[in-house]
């Protein structure tokens, strides 16, 4: 049995996916936010990673110009 349990805990409200950056410098979290919801735009966070230490620092946070965005995805050209 595994014994998991968090690193670290950040706050983004409704994160609904996980994108992580080929170089893992980089993680990236759709807001999945909509009617109902305290804010009702959706939005994409960016963190940074450091990779000694890994711990994760939030960069940026953006509006998807949609509601209840859902996945994500990194292209690399």
């Amino acid at each position: 049995m595994i014994d998991a349990k968090p690193l670290q805990v950040i706050k983004s409200d409704n994160p609904s996916w996980l994108t992580l950056s080929k170089d893992q410098r980089h993680l990236f979290a759709v807001n999945e936010n909509g009617p109902g919801q305290k804010d009702v735009v959706g939005k994409v966070s960016s963190f940074a990673i450091d990779p000694k230490t890994r711990q994760i620092t939030p960069i940026n946070q953006v509006q998807s110009r949609g509601e209840e965005p859902t996945h994500s995805s990194l292209s690399y050209d």
